[in-house]
């Protein structure tokens, strides 16, 4: 399982499903499949990933693609 434990600071990615200790602070979150903790820094988020946020370009290209877009996609 892929799970991102984010602590300020940090770059550590970890892959226990038994590490379910989270520091409360505002600069701690956890994202894994089926859950998400903490404030969530997207910036950070998307920079752990390595993808890039959904620019109004890439909303028109999925629309041109398929048609239609996802409404939360909007």
């Amino acid at each position: 399982m892929l799970e991102l434990n984010h602590t300020e600071g940090s770059s550590d990615t970890s892959n226990d499903e038994d590490d379910n200790s989270t520091n409360n602070s505002k600069h701690d979150f956890k994202v894994t499949p089926w859950e998400v903790e903490g404030e969530i820094d997207y910036n950070k988020l998307v920079a752990q990933f390595g993808t890039q946020p959904i620019t109004s370009e890439i909303i028109e290209r999925i629309k041109q693609v398929t048609g239609e877009v996802h409404p939360m996609l909007k």
